[in-house]
């Protein structure tokens, strides 16, 4: 498989994200019962806000960091299938190429890359 590394990578940055979106209900349940409980310091609450803010910053950093990773994995799948699709039209013999055009094999080969490329942008999220 020539893209294994990347798509492992693409999964491990789908897992990072979900992490703090994980975390963020229990930040959130601990943060109410400060507000519910009057005797514990103000430092306290302000530290939960501030790790609930962090946490949606880190979940939402991890999440873009993802998405331009796996656009740019899906660039990358494509352009690698349509060269080895253009590579088998040029040996393909003319009995073969007389039942479609040359621009019905073009499109073909665009309309086919394009499917890839979505599904390859989108894997790794379907992991998660």
């Amino acid at each position: 498989m020539a893209y294994k590394g990347e798509f492992l990578y693409a999964f491990f940055l789908n897992f990072l994200s979900a992490i703090p979106d994980i975390v963020s209900p229990f930040i959130i349940q601990r943060f109410l019962e400060y507000i519910e409980n009057k005797d514990d310091q103000l430092w306290i609450g302000i530290c939960f806000a501030l790790l609930y803010v962090f946490s949606v910053f880190l979940s939402r950093v991890i999440t873009e960091q993802g998405t331009f990773y796996e656009m740019q994995l899906g660039s990358k799948c494509s352009s690698g299938m349509i060269g080895l699709i253009y590579s088998k039209a040029l040996l393909i013999s003319s009995a073969t190429n007389k039942k479609f055009t040359q621009a019905e094999i073009v499109n073909f080969i665009q309309v086919d890359c394009k499917k890839i490329i979505i599904f390859a942008w989108r894997l790794p999220v379907l992991a998660k």
